[in-house]
């Protein structure tokens, strides 16, 4: 497929309403009534992360409610970098990693674009390696296909600092209770739907959040 292919869904991309946030593509403007500090400019480059999937806004919901100021939040398989530039713009700082060798690029220069560049982290690791440099966090944040959610799960626990919590999205709505097994001994704290996908709030016994 040539470029013309590939990035045809530009023409029509708009911005998109998630939690208190407005996401908004780079070469767009934002909606006349969203205040400039709910709105994130996203260029996604090949990545995904445009914001304009359920499981991408639902994620975005929930980590208005569950980030504090100060907080550490891992955002895995960032794509666009728009759930660790969230998590920037709510007063924490995030660390940011993927596979796709793409993502780290688009990351940085999204964090960047939104005022974010001093609390956006992207590193070239997986997180059994941050778990095994001791590194823990106050919110996982994992945009995932179910078998990878379910790969991963473990993992994803053990990067949780005491009272953290996974939020996990990817999963369909009349699916998700087999990946949770795969998050023991985590407990599912809440659940969010729209247009048949989920997200999930996932914490280990006595997470506070």
């Amino acid at each position: 497929m040539d470029d013309d292919g590939l990035d045809g869904w530009r023409a029509w991309a708009e911005p998109v309403a998630a939690g208190p946030w407005w996401v908004v593509p780079a070469w767009l403007d934002p909606p006349e009534s969203a205040s400039p500090d709910a709105v994130l400019r996203i260029e996604p480059g090949r990545t995904f992360g445009s914001g304009s999937h359920p499981t991408t806004r639902l994620v975005l919901e929930v980590l208005a409610e569950v980030v504090d100021p100060g907080d550490r939040v891992l955002d895995v398989g960032c794509g666009s970098g728009v759930l660790a530039v969230a998590a920037a713009r709510l007063g924490a700082t995030a660390t940011a990693l993927d596979i796709d060798p793409e993502a780290g690029p688009v990351t940085t220069a999204n964090a960047a674009a939104n005022g974010a560049a001093d609390a956006v982290e992207v590193v070239a690791a997986d997180v059994a390696a941050l778990v095994a440099e001791g590194r823990r966090f106050d919110v996982v944040a994992a945009n995932l296909l179910a078998p990878v959610l379910a790969e991963l799960g473990g993992d994803l626990v053990a990067a949780l600092a005491p009272g953290g919590v996974v939020v996990a999205s990817g999963l369909l709505e009349d699916r998700w209770e087999a990946t949770v097994a795969h998050l023991a001994p985590a407990e599912v704290r809440d659940v969010r739907a729209a247009e048949g996908w989920v997200a999930l709030v996932v914490g280990p016994p006595g997470s506070s959040r």
